[in-house]
């Protein structure tokens, strides 16, 4: 049996960077994972492998994403952003938790 392989188009391939550019700010701002504990390899491949996991689950389909390198740096930069967002909105909560 021949499966396809996992980006079909360009289109996907750029919609899997957003991806793991959102789980990669997650990861490096997260309470458990965002410390000196994990090694930077190990949080690497975690945040590899759940982006490939989870990329084929969320069926995304972007309004429309830029042609040109430099815009589609921005809304990487921004989606990382996002995810460290995330991250410090769980590491707040962890820390409210630990203080009572």
């Amino acid at each position: 049996m021949n499966q396809l392989p996992p980006f079909l188009s360009l289109n996907e391939f750029t919609l899997f960077t957003l991806v793991l550019g959102r789980f990669a700010g997650i990861f490096s701002s997260l309470p458990l994972f965002g410390g000196e504990r994990v090694p930077m390899n190990i949080r690497v491949v975690l945040t590899l492998a759940m982006s490939l996991v989870c990329f084929p689950i969320l069926k995304l389909t972007p309004q429309s994403l830029p042609s040109d390198f430099p815009s589609l740096f921005l809304v990487v930069v921004a989606e990382t952003l996002i995810g460290f967002a995330l991250g410090i909105v769980a590491k707040a909560v962890f820390g409210a938790v630990e203080f009572c």
